[in-house]
């Protein structure tokens, strides 16, 4: 429980009792998710006014997550999906999925357990070259370190 005490929030602590001068509280839950974003709430004579409706920041706290849970996963290289099995493939392509729909469904999805705690990233430089056309073609090219860490032909 959070309190208002002259259009001030503060948190609880051990041995201070702010019953008596609060004018409002604010649940845990709720503060940890409207003080992520000043411009969803504002204090107003002494109480707690919410300018953003509670589910519109969590999907955005879940887009936030999913920013770097799952788009750091998903957006690697082909040398790494060439190291994936079928039925890998398949689990990464159902949990994504489920993460570009988590702000409507109000879930962030398990992370497939072989994908393990953290991700792992490998060294990759990227060329830039200008096609005939003006655009630009990306190609990768394998570095030694790369080739070791990734147990492929460099």
């Amino acid at each position: 429980m959070y309190y208002i005490i002259d259009n001030e929030v503060y948190a609880p602590y051990e041995g201070h009792d702010f019953d008596g001068r609060a004018t409002d509280t604010i649940e845990d839950g709720v503060w940890e998710l409207y003080s992520q974003d000043e411009s969803s709430y504002k204090i107003e004579d002494g109480k707690f006014v919410a300018l953003k409706q509670q589910a519109e920041l969590e999907a955005a706290a879940l887009r936030a997550r999913r920013e770097t849970e799952c788009f750091s996963v998903v957006d690697r290289g082909r040398f790494w999906y060439g190291k994936l099995t079928e039925e890998q493939k398949s689990e990464l392509s159902a949990w994504y999925e489920a993460w570009l729909d988590a702000p409507a469904t109000g879930v962030a999805p398990q992370k497939p357990e072989w994908l393990g705690a953290e991700p792992r990233f490998c060294p990759v430089k990227i060329h830039h070259n200008k096609n005939v056309a003006g655009g630009t073609d990306d190609e990768q090219e394998v570095t030694q370190e790369y080739a070791q860490a990734w147990e492929v032909q460099a």
